[in-house]
């Protein structure tokens, strides 16, 4: 039986043995050749030589196991031979007859080759973090090769990396031309790369501290953006870096909310953005029950404990007295420290949908509702994002600050058809694009507007919902805005009754007419389309139909809402 798992732990810790031997006969032998032919290996490009290709092969095959079984096999193998060994030592102490000394010394050896590969795999960890400070546009393909021939083998050189083996924003295009698939497991590709990545930063912040980490955390993040594309297949597109570049001020990123996709791959959107004479730093408003509360993500994963450790805000979302006390927290850290604060106003991600082929459309903008807050017309924006902002002037009007508080609004799309909420399969060949928008910028003196020391506590209560009011109506224009979702909604529309209904031309150019009249007053029609597209498309034809006769009616906006508010409560019964 000692035989047979001696056997076992053998065969799973070949990998390493392998790698130890290499080591020796580096350093004791001075055996270069491997590691100076594994070093100039080209990671991208196709070898000629067909025995080189052949090698390269076997090489990264093995190298993509040890990545992928050395978690697992440290847990189910590596730890039982620890407390193995310990067990062993005692039962030989006590001259326990069925264990001898040569089934101990091997023990020891596996023990110590298990300790010895943990050091080595910190070691690899930072070799990474150097690698991406020196090259941070690497492509997320090289990057990875290189951390899986270390990790497997060793001797990969860390100092060298050419111009073609680097992707920036403008060239990101990952797609295959061919057809679109939905596949789970390129979603566990993307968390297991996910989670190391997240693992190297937190090894970093480990061995060398907090101000090491954050010297490249920015550069692994927009990794894990390119990784993710690149597993997707998709193309990105970054427009409007230019309104950013060279402001100065403190900075309100404020995006809307599609997908998992939208966090990861923010880093990697903004990486080019320079304000301040520093690299822009998101650092968002996080659900504190997803992020810090949630073992798996917060230290499984890594996620949560390193968005804690780079200065990212966690927002309970069942305290609302607890909620606001974050939301002030984020604006001291808005103000006190060099970051940039980033949120999602609508709190939580939009419904995903699809056409009637059932294949995926771009998730909505108007789903993020709550039930209590039906009746709102402003149901799918939270009031934190404008408190954050009432908080931020504040404190800066406080400090006599000079500086303004500049709120940008960066519209995503794509994200919603490559991975939609509720969804664990990511679709490939997509398109994917982040929008800058408008950069709206507030002095700290706007306050003296709303407010005075004047004013009794009724009227501070008064004005200040006027402010939350008003910041409210200006992010839901301005995100509408850079998302040109009323366009989108309203072809959708129109082409959905032309070939359902049978509607002449007539009668679609005088809906159309009546929707861009009413749009002047507000969003109400846009709400009513984006909820019926979340529903099931048997329901469509029904409520396009209500909707089609109301506008020819040239209806009251009563009766409108009471159509708005009767399928968003069929909206509810789905969540």
């Amino acid at each position: 039986m000692q035989k047979i798992l001696l056997i076992i732990v053998a065969a799973f810790y070949f990998v390493p043995v392998c790698k130890l031997v290499l080591l020796i006969l580096r350093n004791v032998l001075s055996w270069f050749v491997f590691s100076k032919k594994l070093s100039k290996i080209n990671l991208l490009k196709k070898q000629d030589n067909k025995f080189l290709k052949v090698i390269k092969s076997v090489v990264f095959f093995v190298s993509k196991l040890e990545y992928y079984i050395q978690i697992p096999r440290f847990y189910l193998v590596g730890m039982p031979v620890l407390i193995g060994s310990v067990a062993y030592m005692g039962m030989l102490f006590f001259k326990v007859p069925e264990v001898s000394i040569n089934g101990l010394i091997f023990l020891v050896f596996y023990s110590y080759l298990v300790l010895w590969h943990v050091r080595q795999k910190r070691i690899t960890d930072l070799r990474m973090t150097q690698f991406i400070k020196l090259f941070p546009n690497v492509h997320p393909e090289v990057f990875f090769n290189k951390y899986q021939l270390e990790l497997a083998f060793g001797g990969v050189d860390f100092f060298h990396c050419d111009e073609d083996q680097q992707i920036e924003v403008a060239n990101a295009n990952f797609k295959q031309g061919v057809r679109p698939e939905q596949k789970i497991l390129t979603l566990i590709r993307a968390f297991v790369d996910t989670a190391t990545i997240c693992h190297i930063c937190l090894t970093g912040l480990k061995v060398m501290g907090p101000v090491y980490l954050k010297s490249y955390a920015d550069k692994l993040g927009a990794l894990i953006g390119k990784r993710v594309l690149q597993l997707s297949q998709a193309k990105f597109t970054m427009q409007g870096i230019e309104k950013l570049t060279g402001k100065k001020g403190r900075f309100l990123l404020i995006f809307n909310h599609k997908s998992a996709f939208d966090f990861i791959l923010t880093y990697f959107a903004l990486s080019e953005v320079v304000v301040n004479n520093r690299q822009i730093k998101p650092r968002f408003i996080l659900a504190q029950d997803h992020f810090k509360d949630n073992w798996f993500i917060y230290s499984f994963i890594g996620m949560g404990k390193l968005a804690e450790a780079v200065d990212m805000v966690f927002v309970s979302r069942k305290d609302r007295r607890k909620s606001f006390k974050n939301l002030k927290y984020a604006a001291q850290s808005l103000i006190e420290k060099d970051i940039d604060i980033a949120i999602y106003p609508q709190g939580t991600r939009a419904e995903g949908n699809f056409d009637r082929a059932f294949k995926r459309r771009d998730s909505g903008f108007y789903t993020t509702v709550r039930k209590k807050d039906l009746g709102s017309p402003l149901a799918h924006i939270k009031k934190g994002t404008p408190y954050l902002i009432l908080d931020a002037l504040d404190q800066m009007a406080t400090l006599d600050s000079t500086e303004e508080l500049h709120l940008v609004f960066i519209g995503i799309n794509g994200t919603g058809i490559a991975l939609p909420k509720g969804c664990l399969k990511i679709q490939t060949e997509g398109d994917i694009e982040f929008k800058i928008g408008d950069v709206f910028s507030l002095s700290p003196g706007l306050l003296n507007d709303y407010f005075s020391e004047s004013m009794s506590k009724e009227e501070m209560i008064v004005q200040k919902k006027q402010f939350v009011r008003k910041m409210s109506y200006l992010i839901n224009k301005k995100l509408v805005e850079v998302l040109d979702l009323r366009q989108h909604l309203l072809q959708r529309f129109l082409t959905e009754i032309r070939g359902q209904f049978r509607f002449d031309d007539e009668k679609i150019t005088l809906i159309k007419d009546i929707v861009l009249k009413l749009s002047e007053e507000g969003d109400l029609v846009y709400q009513i389309l984006d909820r019926i597209y979340s529903l099931p498309i048997p329901q469509w034809n029904c409520y396009l139909s209500q909707l089609s006769q109301l506008l020819l009616e040239r209806t009251t906006e009563e009766r409108l809402r009471t159509l708005l508010l009767e399928i968003s409560e069929e909206f509810m019964k789905r969540k």
